[in-house]
């Protein structure tokens, strides 16, 4: 966790953000705690560009409303400097509670292969939703030889975090519209 801690720099986000000390000891409680919960999946790379921006939109929304001409806080009263960490723990559980799979890497038996959920997850894309989608798309991956785990590992782990800016116009809205829009994963 720490290792990842100290290469953390997120597209949009001043690179010195999360390298104070008080911003690297939140997500290492918070990704520690979540780790402690889930032993059988524990703490796998990428988790921290999850944690991360939560930490940052925490911040930024207290910012707001602490230093702003509104003084209410819309979220739980519990959001000043103390309850960040309390909030980020919450947030990161829920978003993890369905991205947890993706990060398990114990393959299951899937029709005759043994494959990891992300595996699973990214061929359903793919070659289903793709195909229904935009088939022609689907068809030229597949005859270039273009597996869906190339691209889809990093997409569904990080949710986009690397496609675009960690800001409001870029992977943080997408994360409005996948948040809103949820589905399962199964």
């Amino acid at each position: 966790i720490k290792g990842d801690l100290n290469r953390l720099y997120l597209n949009g986000i001043e690179d010195e953000f999360f390298h104070t000390e008080y911003r690297q000891e939140v997500l290492s409680n918070v990704l520690m705690l979540w780790c402690m919960q889930h032993v059988e999946t524990s703490y796998r790379q990428g988790m921290h560009e999850i944690a991360a921006p939560i930490l940052w939109v925490l911040e930024a929304e207290l910012e707001y409303y602490t230093t702003g001409e509104k003084k209410e806080l819309p979220l739980a009263s519990s959001l000043n400097r103390r309850g960040v960490e309390a909030s980020l723990f919450w947030l990161f559980e829920a978003i993890m509670a369905e991205i947890e799979p993706l990060y398990d890497p114990v393959p299951r038996r899937r029709g005759g292969e043994n494959v990891t959920d992300v595996v699973h997850f990214c061929t359903l894309v793919q070659e289903t939703y793709l195909r229904n989608v935009d088939p022609e798309l689907q068809h030229f991956l597949s005859v270039q030889g273009i597996y869906s785990q190339i691209y889809g590992m990093r997409w569904s782990r990080l949710l986009f975090g690397r496609e675009y800016p960690m800001n409001d116009t870029g992977a943080l809205k997408l994360w409005d519209f996948l948040f809103c829009s949820h589905k399962t994963l199964s």
